[in-house]
């Protein structure tokens, strides 16, 4: 399964990226998820997803079963992917 979230301007989903719960539910189905406009996230979220995308890289290269993400631990399915597309010159002030 891929699912596809486009990140621009919308408020509601940039909460809820950085709140891991669209992160969590990835890991935990195995799916793979596709990042579109990633560089219009504001920079605290960005700095916090960015963050959640590691702690999942590094479970994926280390075969942990689980991984902690915001203080849950999580089941870390092994054919979780994470893509972002991050778009040049659209960079906000």
């Amino acid at each position: 399964m891929v699912c596809y979230f486009d990140t621009e301007s919308h408020t509601t989903l940039n909460l809820i990226l950085y709140r891991g719960r669209i992160f969590c539910g990835l890991c935990q189905v195995g799916a793979w998820g596709c990042f579109d406009e990633f560089n219009r996230l504001e920079e605290r979220i960005l700095s916090a997803v960015s963050q959640q995308v590691l702690t999942i890289q590094r479970g994926l290269i280390e075969r942990q079963k689980s991984i902690e993400i915001l203080g849950r631990s999580i089941k870390l399915h092994e054919n979780v992917g994470i893509f972002v597309t991050m778009n040049p010159g659209t960079f906000y002030d």
